[in-house]
Order: structure tokens, then sequence, then C-alpha cells
């Protein structure tokens, strides 16, 4: 089982901002395996199937570090390990529309991935980095997250998300060895033939 946590922040007043594309992430991987969110375990989560595997598609209720929480009940519960998360977040340092599929390397902006980090005591976890940058000169990244997207930006983040929930999806169905490989061979990414 792999489980497929998208970050964000639970309050009505951010449900279109920047931050939340993980969770929008998220959302489109429920509609593509049939399944309902609903509240569970410190988040809207549902289990269904991708890539021949049984997942958990989840995003916390919890703010922040908080979110934390929420892993350790299905790291608990589904008696699952490092290797089997993949963490879904919004990065303001990439270009709208870029994806970057990481094992190493920075944890970001974000406490909260250090928090997750700490709670399954592994610092390589599977990191996917939705770009919704550039953040504007002057303007505090933590501050740009909040802000919702343009009406003119709106069909390119369409379009990542929907090439992250691909790479999610390869992602799933690989064991560790070939899901490591690809994201090697994609230099950070998985790489996909040319359709």
């Amino acid at each position: 089982m792999r489980c497929v946590l998208g970050l964000g922040n639970p309050e009505a007043c951010f449900a279109d901002s920047r931050h939340n594309i993980g969770f929008r992430l998220v959302e489109l991987l429920a509609e593509r395996c049939g399944v309902r969110l609903r509240p569970r375990l410190y988040a809207r989560m549902a289990i269904g199937g991708l890539g021949g595997r049984r997942v958990i598609l989840a995003h916390p209720l919890t703010c922040g570090e908080d979110s934390a929480a929420a892993v350790r009940s299905f790291f608990h519960l589904f008696r699952l390990g490092a290797p089997d998360f993949l963490i879904a977040a919004a990065d303001p340092n990439l270009p709208l529309g870029q994806c970057d599929l990481a094992l190493h390397g920075h944890l970001g902006r974000y406490p909260t991935l250090a928090r997750i980090s700490d709670t399954l005591g592994e610092r390589n976890l599977m990191r996917l980095w939705l770009g919704v940058g550039p953040v504007p000169s002057g303007q505090e990244p933590a501050a740009f997250l909040m802000t919702p997207f343009r009406p003119e930006e709106l069909p390119l983040a369409e379009v990542m998300v929907a090439r992250a929930a691909m790479t999610v999806e390869a992602w799933v169905a690989m064991d560790r060895p070939s899901a490591l490989t690809a994201v090697r061979q994609g230099g950070g990414g998985i790489a996909f033939p040319p359709t």
C-alpha cells in the first residue's frame, strides 16, 4: 500500500490558494479512482486503486506542523513505512507548471515536511514539488502561497496537476527500486515517453 499526502491549508478562505495545489492533486486522483474523500484520522482521505495497487489518498485537516498527526495515524494504522509515502506540496521557487519529483534534497520552506520527516524517522521522503511561482519581487513567499491563482494562470495550473497525477500513478505502480531508478533517469522527475 502507498500513501499520497497533499499538503495545504484546510481553512475555507484558502481553498483556492496556491498553497492548496497539493489538495487539488489528491482530489483529482480521488476522482480518477472513483472514490470520495471523507474526514478520518486528522485528514480527508480515501482508499482506492492506482497502478494496480491500493493507495491512501489524503490531505490533512490540521494546519502546518500538526499535519504530522495524520501521517502518524497512517503510519501506525496501515503499517506503512517512509518509502510508502509521497508528499505533494506547492513550491514557490519553481515556475508555475513545472513539477519536480525528488527523493533527496531540500525540505522546502515547509516546517511541516521537517515534522513529517521526524515522525517517519526518515529524511529522504519522496516529494512532489508543484511549481506555483515565481514570487513577485518584494513579496514574502509565505504570503504569496496564500494568494489565489490569477484567472490566466488557472489553465496551466490544471495542466500541471494532471501531469503530476500521471507522475503519481507511475510512482504507485512501481516497486521502490524501479521508482528510484525512474526518478534518477528522469533527472529528478519520472520520465514519460513522448505521446
